[in-house]
């Protein structure tokens, strides 16, 4: 595209100065400098705020995340990495728009905009977009594990929001042939409808303070939580948008070269039992044979020969507590959190990054137990 397309494309521009953009140069010498100058800061200007807008579409996502702003570098590498499908479908005056995907081989992080009419508030309508969609491989075949979340887009409209979805691919040997990386295969991405629900707080006060009134723990009828719960449908669908992650980052580093020790928790039990009758979490010495790091996330492998005959298990840490946290240690001593969020297979655990990892910037890995994993 011209820079003079792009103009006509963006509008805005006064009609004279874009036809004379198109003419032949003539005599009027003075003129011509002054415009171009005006084109070309212009131009500067919209290229500015098209950078802005895409770094605040994952910038925000990962510093909500993280809890603390990006260093330069991880927002170079997240607007690197991004890919701008751009894929606008709208339905019921409703529009959903995939504005960028990114991954590494084992997460895809794919963000939408949902904009409704003027003059509509999202927030206030307590719009779900989780409560209908579904996301696929396009042979059918369910991912591991899907998260989502919702937030304002800082664009200051009430009637626009984001809508980010990640993608986790199955490694269960249950499923045949899934896929084991969220790369090699195209994700089908649909929103159904678009639903509102708003909790009632006043109703439920009243059962509160009425037919509940002292009792602990109180369990609301199918009825009452209809009630306090109100849903509406906002716009029908389909929202369908193919999502494709073979463009993203496919680095990744083996950190150990021979098995180490560490010091955790593993909880065992019996998957044949009719309950899931879960063991007190035993401290113990784990051999850890893998770590692989990448950018969005990590690999742990651990030697199950520690099981009792019959049992699985899982090491209780890397989850949502600080003290159990796993960390890249980067070489200014800065800490990014690699989270246990229940992904992986049977001896195996996927952390994930809160924020992006530059590989070449890590100094170490450090387990919950201090063990500290060196970079080769």
């Amino acid at each position: 595209m011209t820079s003079m397309e792009l103009l006509e494309l963006l509008g805005g521009i006064h009609s004279d100065y874009i036809e004379e953009a198109h003419r032949k140069p003539t005599a009027r010498f003075r003129r011509k400098p002054l415009l171009i100058a005006a084109v070309m800061a212009l131009l500067a200007i919209l290229t500015a705020c098209a950078a802005y807008v895409m770094h605040n579409w994952n910038e925000d996502f990962f510093t909500r995340q993280s809890d603390e702003p990006l260093r330069p570098e991880q927002i170079q590498y997240v607007e690197e990495q991004s890919q701008r499908p751009g894929d606008v479908q709208t339905h019921d005056g409703y529009t959903i728009q995939l504005l960028s995907t990114m991954s590494d081989e084992k997460k895809g992080l794919a963000v939408f905009q949902i904009t409704a009419p003027q003059g509509t508030d999202l927030e206030a309508l307590g719009i779900e977009p989780a409560q209908d969609f579904k996301v696929r491989e396009i042979s059918g075949k369910p991912p591991t594990r899907v998260s989502s979340y919702t937030q304002e887009d800082s664009d200051g409209q009430t009637n626009t929001l984001n809508f980010y979805v990640e993608i986790i691919p199955m490694e269960d040997t249950a499923q045949p042939g899934a896929a084991d990386s969220v790369q090699k295969v195209s994700w089908k991405i649909t929103f159904s409808s678009l639903l509102s629900r708003i909790h009632d707080d006043a109703y439920e006060q009243e059962l509160l303070n009425t037919k509940y009134k002292g009792q602990d723990g109180v369990m609301f009828t199918e009825e009452e939580y209809a009630l306090l719960n109100k849903e509406t449908v906002l716009a029908e669908g389909p929202w369908a948008f193919t999502a494709d992650f073979s463009q993203g980052d496919t680095q990744s580093i083996e950190l150990i070269t021979a098995p180490i020790e560490i010091e955790t928790k593993l909880v065992q039990y019996n998957p044949k039992a009719d309950t899931a009758d879960l063991q007190i979490p035993e401290p113990g010495k784990v051999k850890i044979t893998s770590l692989i790091l990448r950018p969005l996330t990590a690999s742990i492998t651990w030697d199950q020969s520690v099981l009792k005959e019959g049992f699985d298990g899982y090491l209780e840490m890397g989850y949502w507590q600080e003290n159990d946290f796993i960390y890249a240690v980067m070489k200014d001593g800065s800490r990014i959190v690699l989270a246990n969020n229940g992904g992986g297979s049977r001896g195996s655990i996927l952390l994930e990054a809160f924020s992006p990892v530059i590989l070449s910037e890590v100094d170490h890995i450090l387990f919950p137990d201090g063990t500290q994993v060196p970079m080769p």
